[in-house]
């Protein structure tokens, strides 16, 4: 059920103009940052798009590890439903935010 769960709240994740991919593997999810969607040009690890997602989605009280450019979720086995959409909601947000200006 979580599983389902994160996977509907991660389905328009790929709209957003500046993410590549979204992997998930159970409650494991990646969510690839790109400079260019058309292209999957990465941006350079010198900007640190993935730390800035990560500064700013704790702002909102929600902790995530990028790895580069990557924006990786793992929520624990005990997460409700209600916090999984959240988690996303505050993710997406942080990434506009982000690369969108």
């Amino acid at each position: 059920e979580k599983i389902n769960a994160l996977s509907k709240a991660l389905d328009h994740m790929g709209q957003c103009l500046h993410v590549g991919d979204v992997r998930q593997q159970g409650l494991m999810v990646g969510i690839e940052l790109v400079k260019d969607k058309k292209t999957k040009e990465p941006y350079s690890l010198s900007e640190k798009r993935g730390i800035q997602v990560a500064v700013r989605a704790r702002e909102e009280g929600v902790m995530i590890r990028p790895l580069g450019n990557v924006v990786v979720l793992m929520p624990p086995l005990s997460i409700a439903l209600s916090e999984i959409r959240k988690l996303c909601r505050v993710i997406e947000k942080a990434i506009r935010k982000t690369t969108e200006g």
